[in-house]
């Protein structure tokens, strides 16, 4: 079975262009959220040497849009994610 699934979805303003414009340089906006409890740890397998070829991954990404007056002109970025689980705490004598 292929198929994708967006579990999770949020959008934000986080910041307003002053005047519409930005000046020539360099621009950085910085921004931070929280991710939900529980979500699973990114993950990725692959097995090319089986005739069936399984595969299976759970894959995290943010995705920057700068948006301007002309919907032509709109700029993206996407970055991955990897997500980690907190660790466990090793408990000595216990299976």
């Amino acid at each position: 079975m292929k198929g994708e699934k967006k579990f999770l979805e949020y959008k934000q303003r986080v910041f307003a262009i002053p005047n519409g414009y930005l000046n020539a340089g360099n621009n950085e906006v910085s921004f931070e959220f929280s991710l939900p409890l529980g979500i699973p740890s990114s993950f990725n397998y692959a097995d090319k040497h089986r005739k069936e070829k399984p595969k299976a991954e759970i894959k995290y990404s943010v995705q920057a849009k700068l948006c301007t007056l002309s919907e032509h002109e709109s700029m993206k970025y996407k970055q991955l994610l990897i997500i980690r689980e907190p660790p466990v705490a090793f408990k000595q004598g216990e299976r």
